[in-house]
């Protein structure tokens, strides 16, 4: 394998990566946040511009934007919601679990977890 045929294939699976996240945002981010008069997706922004105006680095902000995608992973596979009504059980643990698998940094899978 040569060192382009390695980028090409980090490409692919980066973007892979990238399709996934905007489908879960794309489906599920304008849902209510659970007992909250904000969305998801604004909830999830409100935390990265939080992280970014304090001049956390860039893991961190990224943490900050996906740390809720377990609630989105969730209601994808019909979960109903636990934590007494208040989304996807364990939904930190999902995320990490995910957010590795699709390749995240570490330190993004375990500031989310």
């Amino acid at each position: 394998m040569t060192t382009g045929e390695v980028e090409r294939e980090i490409e692919r699976v980066a973007e892979s990566a990238r399709l996934r996240l905007m489908c879960l945002f794309r489906g599920f981010s304008e849902s209510n946040y659970i007992g909250e008069p904000v969305s998801i997706l604004e909830h999830s922004w409100q935390a990265y511009q939080q992280a970014s105006s304090k001049g956390e680095d860039t893991d961190s902000c990224i943490a900050c934007l996906l740390h809720d995608i377990g609630h989105m992973l969730g209601m994808e596979a019909g979960f109903e919601a636990g934590m007494r009504g208040c989304g996807t059980m364990n939904h930190e643990g999902i995320a990490a679990t995910f957010l590795a698998d699709l390749g995240c940094s570490p330190t993004v899978s375990y500031l989310v977890g």
